[in-house]
This record gives structure tokens, C-alpha cells and sequence, in this order.
């Protein structure tokens, strides 16, 4: 049975303790970012444990979450050992080169077989900038993943100082203004006429 631990102006938490199942769900008012972190938290009896993070931009929209959550089946020992395995695997990047220029590279990505699209873009220069786009699905594999990108792309390889950046998109519409615009979620990337 779930039971509510705290119900405040910047935190939400329900807890779920029952047949040695344990749970926790909390959400949490991100300051920063100015949006609502949820965090679902499955414990095991030998003190694994496994947590899944999502992002709301309202406390509705948190809360209609966390009641989500609470619907959600309450993971066995098993399941979170499996959980835990299949995440503690390799990422299996494939990656193409989409568009090379003097000094600029567009590097379009897949996770695991995903149907997500990512993009990394490389300029060289002093320093070296590095943008990453990834679908918010993936914030929680972001270290793995940037990691994965350096060894493929050998950006740890330079001994150029590295300025990177990570943007993330939720969905992915096209647009056309005059020219073409491709806009990932608030991240638009324009294409030249002359490119075209």
C-alpha cells in the first residue's frame, strides 16, 4: 500500500513497503531548471537498488506522474537484477557521418536499435566545440553515452581544449522557413540554401 511521506510547496513523496516490496517515488521542484524531477526508486531485500528519472515541466503534470507511478508494478528482486544488468551493458552506438565540411562535422546517431535520431556536431577549431542532441528518453544513459561518442569519435584523443554542449528534444517536427529548418524540440538546425 502506498503511503504519502510528504506533500510540500517543492516536494511530492509516496512510499510503497509491502511483502519485503519496497518503493519511493518523489518528485522534486528543480530550482535551476525551473521544471519537476520525478524519481522512482525500486529497492530490493539484499540493498540493490534501481531508479528511474523523469522530468515535468508543472506540479500538475508531476503530480498526474507520480499517480502514474503508483499504478505502476512494484519490481521484484529479480527485476531489478535484470534491470540493472541489461543497463550495466555496453551502449551499442551506430553512428554515420551525414554532412562533412571544412570544419565542421554532422554525425547522426542510433542507441541500441532505438527509433530515436541524435546528432552530434563537431567544429574544429581552438577550442574544439562538440554540440549533442539526444531525445530526453536517454538523460539517464547521458555519461554513458557521451563517453561512448568520445571513444568513437576520438575526442579525447585532442590535445585542443573541448567545449561541448548537450541539448535534449522530446519530439521532432520539420518546419520550413524560406529555407530548410530541421527543429528538434527547442533546437533548431539550419540548413544553407546552397547545401540543399
Amino acid at each position: 500500500m502506498w503511503r504519502k511521506k510528504i506533500d510540500t510547496k517543492e516536494i511530492i513523496s509516496y512510499e510503497f513497503n509491502d511483502l519485503g516490496l519496497k518503493s519511493i517515488i518523489e518528485a522534486r521542484f528543480n530550482e535551476v531548471d525551473g521544471c519537476w524531477d520525478v524519481y522512482h526508486t525500486f529497492f530490493s531485500k539484499d540493498n540493490h537498488n534501481y531508479t528511474e528519472e523523469f522530468t515535468t515541466t508543472t506540479r500538475e503534470d508531476a503530480e498526474k506522474l507520480v499517480l502514474k507511478l503508483k499504478d505502476k508494478k512494484v519490481l521484484t528482486d529479480q527485476d531489478i537484477y535484470e534491470l540493472k544488468l541489461k543497463n550495466s551493458k555496453r551502449l551499442r552506438l551506430d553512428i554515420k557521418r551525414l554532412y562533412k565540411d571544412y570544419n565542421v562535422e554532422k554525425w547522426g546517431f542510433v542507441i541500441d536499435k532505438d527509433v530515436f535520431e541524435n546528432i552530434v556536431y563537431v567544429r574544429e577549431g581552438e577550442p574544439l566545440v562538440v554540440d549533442i542532441i539526444l531525445h530526453e528518453s536517454y538523460k539517464a544513459k547521458e555519461e554513458r553515452v557521451v563517453r561512448e561518442l568520445h571513444k568513437i569519435l576520438g575526442l579525447g584523443e585532442s590535445e585542443v581544449p573541448l567545449k561541448q554542449s548537450l541539448f535534449y528534444y522530446a519530439k521532432r517536427k520539420e518546419e520550413v522557413f524560406g529555407s530548410s529548418r530541421l527543429v528538434f524540440g527547442n533546437v533548431e538546425l539550419g540548413l544553407d540554401e546552397d547545401s540543399e
